[in-house]
């Protein structure tokens, strides 16, 4: 936490276009405390992500971790124009990439508002 605060207050984040969350251990069902209708990204680098509860998006969402575990839905609220203008991928097509870097393997993932990059372990 210490590196994402200001005097141990995070009430700063739900005034940013963009979020950069340093963690070792992130419960996505937090985010919501910490955004606004201003919030346009939030990336989010931590060792482990997971899910304790649902989570509602409207901003786009990067997630980098090592462990990833959403047992839960992501809800993600867009506009018409939002879904149908995007240049960067197809909101209603999964997306995955495998590549290499050295002796490990990483996964990107996308689909809708949300891109999920860790570390392939097969």
């Amino acid at each position: 936490q210490e590196f994402n605060s200001q005097d141990g207050s995070m009430d700063h984040a739900k005034y940013m276009k963009n979020l950069t969350l340093y963690e070792t251990k992130y419960d996505l069902s937090r985010l919501e405390q910490l955004t606004s209708s201003m919030t346009e990204l939030v990336t989010i680098k931590a060792d482990t992500v997971y899910m304790s509860a649902p989570v509602s998006i409207s901003h786009r969402l990067h997630i980098q971790a090592r462990v990833v575990s959403l047992e839960h839905p992501i809800l993600m609220n867009m506009t018409r124009q939002q879904f149908l203008d995007n240049s960067d991928v197809e909101y209603w097509a999964l997306k995955e990439e495998l590549f290499s870097i050295g002796k490990i393997v990483m996964q990107r993932r996308s689909f809708g508002l949300v891109t999920i990059l860790q570390e392939n372990k097969n």
